[in-house]
């Protein structure tokens, strides 16, 4: 049986993981940092004794990766951007949401950051007030530092972004838990026009648009998605034009806990095409950490539960078909890499184990070097980010996995 012979509607629980390889790691230090808005004031507990409010911002972790360059010639170049700061909306007001130039150098193990794209809202497109409208911080009265205000520049407490891409003109679509909402930026960061509320697939729903408790104006109706259960992979066809966003949590009212719908956006209009199709999560409390293009209509899915470390179950990378559906909306899917049990035969994180395993609670990322090698890396949610061993604040692990097949 080759690797791909199994695609099968809903659970692949039954079916082992093909064996993978890993051909690369490299580790970006937990303590990176960049010149700018001193952050972290709202961290009352910050983990192992580092000192707040930092004095700049923290790189990491990453929510979003995208090729900035050749791949596979042993120093990656991409494009990483950050997560909406500390982990939750309350803490995270004095973080200036950015994306940066990294290089990985897989032969020195090693991550570099080569520059800085901060987001901002210069032409007020935004319709509800952000951080920069206000005099002092939320919760804290503490004034908001001049260049957030001067540049209008998104934060943590505005938006969370988790999905990334790259248009053909060189501008940016981003996906967001919050609201959920998608945002259009171009290549400076800046907002190009009002952020897009998010229909509810359930049609039949007396709610016409998802909404999150951090959704962050009035009237947007009931909540109908968790905290932080809006928008989390985002993946660009192969048309070029059309957005698939991801739902990373079920959408209250569904009859189906299971399912994570997937809503298409037409860049060219900047609307929702009305094409939804579903994900069936191998468990109802398990999330979508990323979607990836494969080919037309064909997408990389990574499902994780929410647990870390040894208690990790489920990290697992998924082939799905959207183009073959069932009655329920479910494409088909093929489990193609269990992240908890990779091949390590040169023992490249040094780790005294042939065996790698990626036990993060959130992997948010997939970037296609080729059709039989991936790369991914975890959100360390930095600084909570004793994920391996407790006690200690961890890096940002970058992972490069061969397959034994070449994806079709």
């Amino acid at each position: 049986m080759t690797l791909f012979a199994w695609l099968v509607f809903g659970t692949m629980a039954s079916a082992p993981a093909p064996r993978v390889e890993l051909t690369g790691w490299a580790l970006m230090n937990a303590e990176t940092f960049r010149s700018g808005v001193s952050a972290g004031r709202a961290l009352a507990n910050p983990s192992v004794g580092l000192a707040t409010p930092f004095m700049g911002q923290p790189v990491q972790g990453f929510s979003g990766l995208l090729s900035d360059g050749t791949l596979g010639r042993g120093r990656d170049k991409f494009l990483a951007m950050s997560d909406n700061g500390f982990g939750a909306q309350n803490n995270s007001y004095d973080f200036v949401l950015a994306w940066h130039q990294i290089t990985v150098d897989w032969s020195a193990h090693s991550v570099s950051r080569t520059g800085t794209v901060e987001m901002s809202d210069p032409g007020r497109l935004v319709k509800f007030p952000i951080v920069a409208d206000q005099k002092s911080y939320p919760t804290r009265d503490i004034p908001v530092d001049a260049r957030i205000r001067e540049g209008r520049l998104l934060t943590g407490y505005d938006f969370d972004p988790e999905g990334f891409q790259r248009m053909p003109d060189g501008t940016f679509w981003v996906s967001d838990e919050f609201g959920p909402f998608l945002f259009h930026l171009d290549a400076q960061g800046r907002l190009l026009s009002a952020p897009v509320a998010t229909p509810n697939p359930l049609a039949d729903d007396e709610v016409k648009e998802l909404s999150s408790p951090q959704r962050p104006h009035p009237g947007a109706g009931r909540v109908n998605v968790g905290a932080s259960g809006g928008f989390e992979g985002l993946a660009l066809d192969a048309d070029n034009k059309t957005l698939w966003a991801a739902v990373e949590k079920a959408v209250v009212g569904d009859p189906v806990p299971e399912r994570r719908w997937v809503l298409g956006l037409d860049t060219t209009t900047g609307k929702w095409t009305g094409d939804r199709w579903a994900i069936r999560m191998e468990n109802a409390n398990h999330s979508i950490g990323e979607l990836t293009v494969v080919g037309p209509g064909r997408f990389l899915v990574i499902e994780r539960d929410q647990a870390f470390g040894a208690a990790a179950r489920v990290k697992r990378v998924y082939l799905v078909d959207s183009r073959q559906r069932d009655a329920a909306a479910f494409a088909r899917k093929s489990l193609i890499v269990d992240l908890l049990d990779i091949d390590d035969p040169r023992d490249l994180n040094g780790d005294r184990d042939r065996t790698f395993r990626f036990p993060f609670v959130t992997i948010e990322s997939i970037v296609m070097e080729n059709p039989r090698s991936l790369v991914l890396v975890n959100d360390n949610n930095f600084p909570a980010s004793s994920m391996r061993r407790a006690g200690r604040i961890e890096g940002t692990e970058f992972i490069r996995i061969r397959l034994p097949e070449p994806l079709p």
